[in-house]
């Protein structure tokens, strides 16, 4: 199963091999399986980690190959992050969505010639 030791060595390599797909593979198919169980999130999704972690992750957003970028943030939008909250007059809506979220569905976007001039 899923154990903290598992955890450490993902940590280790994500740390070591950021950019390497392989490992950014194991480290969403390991978050994505965390993230499905109730018991595991609270334990393995702290923001902690999430802030350990993102440093070695952040240059692969700027990465030319799609997908280190693609799993990079399968990766980082399984962390629950706390946005700031709204100031008074603010309409906005209140479902608000994790920027990793929201970039990883752009990056899930097929890039056709409609959706370029749009």
């Amino acid at each position: 199963g899923l154990s903290p030791e598992l955890m450490g060595l993902l940590l280790e390599l994500l740390g070591t091999y950021p950019s390497s797909p392989s490992v950014l593979w194991a480290a969403d198919l390991f978050f994505t399986t965390v993230r499905q169980q109730e018991t595991l999130r609270q334990d393995f999704l702290k923001e902690d980690i999430l802030q350990g972690v993102f440093p070695h992750l952040q240059p692969n957003l700027s990465c030319p190959a799609g997908k280190v970028r693609l799993l990079t943030l399968r990766v980082l939008s399984s962390f629950k992050v706390e946005l700031p909250e709204q100031e008074a007059g603010e309409d906005l809506s209140d479902t608000r969505e994790s920027v990793f979220l929201s970039c990883l569905q752009a990056e899930e976007t097929v890039p056709t010639v409609q959706q370029y001039r749009q």
